[in-house]
C-alpha cells in the first residue's frame, strides 16, 4: 500500500512539473525545489570551484606553460580547453569529475556542422560559421607541438574531436571574471574566461530576470533571481538579449518566438534575390531601403 501511495505521489509531482513548465523544449534544465522569492540567491559557487586561467596556472599544466620555450603563447581559451582534457582523462581522480561528468558529449554549434549543413546557411551566416571552424582548427594545430613535447599523458588522446569537445564546452559556457594578466599567456585577448560549474545547468530565456556575477564579500559566483518562481518551475537566466542567428553561432540553439529575432541580410544577398529588374528600378528599391533606415552604408 505504501508503495502505491509513493507511486501516486511521484506521478502527481511529475504531472505538476510538466504543467508548470511554461517553456517546454528546453532540454535539461534547473527546477525550483521550493517556492523562490524575487531577490533570492539560488546558486553560490565558491571561488575554489571556478575554473579559470588562475586555476590552470596553479596546476601541473601551468608549470609546463611556464617552462614552455616555444615561439607562441597560448590564449586563455586554449589553455582552459587543455585543462579540461587533462582533467577528463583523470576520470574519478579529478577534483572536477562531477562537473565534467555533467557536461554534454557533443554540441550543436557550427564547429560540429557537416559540409551539407554549412551549405544550407545563407552566405553571410555560412562565412561566420566557417570562421569559427577555422579558429578551432588553428587553436588545435597551434597546441600540438606543446602537447607532444610537454604533455605525454595527453599526447595519445589529443585528437581534433577531443579538443573540439573541450573547446565547445568553453565557448558555450564561459563567463567572465577579473583579468588574470599572466605573462605566460597570450595577451591577444583578455585572460578573463571562467567556467562556473552548476551555473551552466540553467537554461536561457530572453525574458528571464536575474543577475549573476562574482561577489567579493562571499567569495562566490552567485545567481540572484529578480522574479519569483513556484515549486517545480524551471528557473532561467538570460545569456544575453541575442537574436537567433547569434544564439546559434555562440550556443548552438535558437529560441522560438524570440522577441529579438531577425535575420541579417547583406545588400548583395538581397539584390540577388530580387527578380530581374532594370538598373533604375533596382536603384529606386535600394534608395527606398536606405531612406527607411533598413539599410546603412
Amino acid at each position: 500500500m505504501a508503495t502505491k501511495k509513493r507511486g501516486r505521489t511521484w506521478r502527481k509531482r511529475k504531472r505538476r512539473t510538466r504543467e508548470r513548465d511554461k517553456r517546454p523544449g528546453t532540454g535539461r534544465g534547473t527546477m525550483a525545489a521550493r517556492n523562490i522569492k524575487a531577490g533570492e540567491v539560488i546558486i553560490a559557487v565558491p571561488r575554489n570551484i571556478l575554473i579559470s586561467c588562475r586555476t590552470v596556472l596553479s596546476s601541473k599544466l601551468g608549470t609546463e606553460l611556464k617552462k614552455w620555450s616555444g615561439t607562441s603563447r597560448f590564449t586563455c581559451a586554449q589553455v582552459l580547453s587543455l585543462f579540461l582534457l587533462l582533467e577528463k582523462n583523470k576520470g574519478k581522480d579529478s577534483f572536477w569529475y562531477p562537473y565534467i561528468r555533467s557536461l554534454p558529449n557533443s554540441f550543436t554549434t557550427p564547429v560540429y556542422f557537416t559540409e551539407s549543413e554549412l551549405n544550407a546557411l545563407s552566405p553571410s551566416l555560412q562565412e561566420k560559421a566557417r570562421d569559427l571552424k577555422k579558429e578551432l582548427l588553428h587553436a588545435f594545430n597551434d597546441l600540438e607541438p606543446f602537447v607532444t613535447s610537454c604533455l605525454p599523458e595527453l599526447d595519445s588522446t589529443f585528437t581534433f574531436d577531443a579538443f573540439r569537445w573541450a573547446w565547445s564546452v568553453l565557448k558555450t559556457r564561459t563567463l567572465y571574471q577579473e583579468d588574470c594578466r599572466s605573462p605566460y599567456l597570450s595577451n591577444k585577448e583578455p585572460q578573463t574566461s571562467t567556467l562556473v560549474p552548476m551555473l551552466d545547468l540553467i537554461n536561457h530565456s530572453p525574458s528571464a530576470k536575474a543577475r549573476f556575477g562574482y561577489n567579493v564579500n562571499t567569495s562566490c559566483y552567485e545567481v540572484r533571481v529578480l522574479e519569483p518562481y513556484r515549486k517545480y518551475d524551471q528557473v532561467f537566466i538570460s545569456y544575453g538579449f541575442e537574436e537567433n542567428t547569434e544564439l546559434m553561432l555562440k550556443f548552438g540553439f535558437f529560441v522560438p518566438e524570440n522577441p529579438k529575432d531577425f535575420m541579417k541580410i547583406n545588400l548583395s544577398e538581397m539584390l540577388e534575390s530580387l527578380p530581374q529588374i532594370n538598373d533604375e528600378e533596382r536603384k529606386n528599391k535600394v534608395d527606398l531601403l536606405f531612406d527607411s533606415g533598413l539599410l546603412s552604408s
